[in-house]
C-alpha cells in the first residue's frame, strides 16, 4: 500500500509541475503578443505633417500688395464755443434774485440777474431834488445875466453847478440800468457763480454763457504736421459727445508756436447743423501726413480672439492663422502694420470652421463676395 500511495503521490506533483510550466508559457506568450513581437516592426522614421487645413472649395482669396497711400493721422483738440460771454458785475450791490441757472437756454435780451437797486434809486431821488434846484437857479441867474443885473462870474459858476448836477443824475441812471443784467445774444449758461443774497462787486463774473450756433474745436497740431493744413480746408472732425462724425472748416491757424509742445493751434468750425456739441468735449481732426507705402486687406479679413487679431493666410491650397497688428481704417479696408507681406494671400472671410472641429470667430456673412 504504501509503494501504491508513493507512486499516486509522484503523479499528482508531475501533473501539477506541467500545468505550472504551462501557466507560464501561456503568460509569457502573452506578454510577447501585447509588445508586438509577432506583428511586423515599422522602422523609425520622421512622419509628414501638414499645417492648418484644406482651403475650402470656392473660399474667396486676395493677393496681399504693398501700395502708397496718404496716411491719416489724429490730432486731439477740445471743442469751445466761438461766442462765449462772461456776465460780470459793474456796481457793487447785493444779489436780489438770479433769473437763470446752469444749463438754462435764454434769448437775447432776457433777464439773468437783478441786484439791489434801492441805495441807487434813494441816491438818483437826490440828484432829482438837486438838479431841480440848480436848474431854477441857474435860469435866474442868466435872467439876472441877460438883463445886466448879475456878473459873468455868477452866470458860469451858475451854469456849471447844473451841467454837474445834469451829469450826476444821467450817471446814476447809468449805474441804475446796471443792476438789470440782460442776455447779450440768444445762447445757454453754463455757469452760474452768485446766489441771492451775495454781495457783487464790480469786476466779479456773476454768469457764463455761450452761443451754441458757433462751435468750434480747437486743435493743438504738432509742427511738422502744421503745413498740411490751410485754412479754408474742410477737414473730417470726430467728436466724443454726442458721438459724429462731420467735416469742420480751419478758419484759423494760430501764427505762434508753443514753445512747451511744438505745435501750433488750428481752429477748426463745425457745422450749425450738429446740435448738443457742449463746450469742453474731446474731438479729433483728421490730417493727411506725407505720403507712404502701406499693405491694406479687406477689413472682413480679419478677425480677433480676445486681444488678438488675426488673418488666415493660404499657401499650397493650405489655411493657416497668423497673428497681425491693424491700423487705420481706409473705406472698407484695414492697414496692417505687421505681420503680413507684399505677395502673400489670405482669405477674404475667414473659414467658420476648421476640418477638426475647432470654431473660428464668426464673420460678417451679409457682406457681399
Amino acid at each position: 500500500m504504501s509503494r501504491a500511495k508513493t507512486r499516486g503521490n509522484w503523479r499528482t506533483g508531475l501533473k501539477r509541475g506541467a500545468q505550472l510550466i504551462a501557466a507560464v508559457i501561456g503568460l509569457a506568450l502573452i506578454v510577447m503578443w501585447t509588445t508586438g513581437v509577432f506583428t511586423e516592426q515599422i522602422p523609425p522614421g520622421t512622419l509628414r505633417h501638414e499645417p492648418g487645413f484644406a482651403l475650402p472649395a470656392q473660399a474667396k482669396t486676395v493677393t496681399v500688395e504693398k501700395k502708397a497711400f496718404s496716411r491719416q493721422i489724429d490730432v486731439t483738440g477740445t471743442v469751445f464755443s466761438e461766442e462765449t460771454i462772461h456776465i460780470a458785475a459793474r456796481i457793487k450791490a447785493h444779489v436780489e434774485k438770479v433769473h437763470a441757472g446752469a444749463g438754462s437756454k435764454v434769448s437775447e435780451g432776457d433777464l439773468l440777474v437783478s441786484l439791489d437797486d434801492r441805495d441807487i434809486r434813494q441816491q438818483l431821488s437826490s440828484a432829482d431834488a438837486d438838479l431841480d434846484q440848480t436848474q431854477t437857479e441857474y435860469h435866474r441867474t442868466k435872467r439876472l445875466f441877460d438883463s445886466g443885473a448879475a456878473t459873468h462870474r455868477d452866470y458860469t459858476a451858475a451854469q456849471s453847478t447844473y451841467r454837474r448836477a445834469l451829469a450826476r443824475k444821467e450817471e446814476l441812471t447809468v449805474m441804475l440800468g446796471f443792476t438789470e443784467m440782460r442776455a447779450p445774444i440768444d445762447g445757454v449758461v453754463t455757469d452760474r457763480e452768485i446766489e441771492a443774497g451775495d454781495l457783487a462787486v464790480p469786476g466779479q463774473v456773476l454768469m457764463t454763457m455761450y452761443n451754441p450756433k458757433s462751435m468750434r474745436l480747437e486743435v493743438p497740431v504738432p509742427v511738422r504736421l502744421s503745413d498740411r493744413i490751410n485754412v479754408g480746408d474742410s477737414v473730417p472732425v470726430t467728436i466724443e459727445y454726442p458721438a459724429c462724425r462731420c467735416y469742420g472748416d480751419v478758419v484759423e491757424i494760430v501764427s505762434k508756436i508753443d514753445s512747451a509742445s511744438r505745435t501750433r493751434t488750428v481752429k477748426v468750425s463745425l457745422p450749425v447743423e450738429e446740435k448738443g456739441i457742449l463746450p469742453g468735449t474731446f474731438g479729433r481732426i483728421w490730417i493727411k501726413a506725407f505720403p507712404e507705402e502701406g499693405i491694406f486687406v479687406p477689413e472682413t479679413a480679419v478677425y480677433t480672439i480676445g486681444q488678438l487679431e488675426m488673418v488666415q493666410c493660404v499657401a499650397d491650397d493650405r489655411v493657416t492663422r497668423r497673428l497681425v497688428r491693424t491700423g487705420a481704417v481706409q473705406g472698407e479696408f484695414v492697414e496692417i502694420l505687421s505681420g503680413l507681406d507684399h505677395g502673400e494671400t489670405i482669405l477674404v472671410h475667414p473659414a467658420l470652421s476648421t476640418p477638426n472641429g475647432r470654431n473660428m470667430p464668426p464673420v460678417d456673412t451679409n457682406t457681399e463676395d
